[in-house]
């Protein structure tokens, strides 16, 4: 197999988007911390600090991951489902320009809950999608990347967790990523992105 080097692709360009919490996220981050500060063995136990990190990491995320999804047919719920969070205030503003512009996306999250999240999200807002995580079988992850990477796909999104398909997977067709929430390992993300930006890529990406 030919290899093709880094200076034979498209050009990349990577941006970083900051957000606030959004009110509800703020009032559960300031109830985590005042449960945490009450617990007993608060600056003992390893394991209080980890689980009050997955904690807050939810919170930050979307609050539903904490609070639970609530009744997804409910009217209003699209709106709720994207202001109680700040990520999700701006990855509608951003999924929506790049509908219009009619590009295709990939989206990565550490969390398999989130996806269930951004799987009502798809629904309500008429985005056709494809979703894995690490349950997803062989045989129906092969069948959702052909259907997002086959010529004229109806695909707007593809959505999984960062270490759901290993390196092998490509997803060379979409032309932007968007790494939700990052992975504590940095070289997680960067394994995530390859599977887009890599050989087979005509499109110049952004991250």
């Amino acid at each position: 197999m030919e290899n093709i080097s880094q200076e034979e692709l498209p050009s990349k360009k990577e941006v970083y988007l900051f957000t606030k919490l959004s009110e509800n996220q703020m009032k559960l981050y300031k109830e985590l911390i005042s449960k945490v500060l009450s617990e007993p063995d608060f600056g003992v136990n390893k394991n209080t600090y980890l689980n009050m990190l997955m904690q807050f990491r939810q919170v930050c995320n979307h609050p539903y991951l904490l609070t639970g999804m609530g009744d997804e047919k409910a009217p209003g719920y699209l709106a709720d489902l994207i202001k109680n969070s700040g990520k999700m205030m701006a990855l509608d503003k951003l999924l929506g320009k790049l509908f219009n512009e009619k590009r295709q996306v990939v989206i990565f999250c550490q969390m398999t809950k989130f996806l269930d999240v951004l799987q009502a999200y798809c629904t309500l807002k008429n985005y056709k999608y494809c979703r894995m995580d690490v349950n997803t079988e062989l045989a129906q992850r092969e069948e959702q990347v052909e259907e997002f990477t086959k010529p004229g796909s109806d695909r707007f999104l593809f959505c999984l967790t960062a270490r759901t398909g290993g390196l092998g997977m490509n997803l060379s067709t979409a032309d932007t990523v968007i790494i939700y929430d990052s992975d504590m390992d940095a070289t997680m993300d960067d394994g995530a992105i390859q599977r887009v930006y890599r050989t087979g890529q005509k499109n110049p990406d952004s991250v």
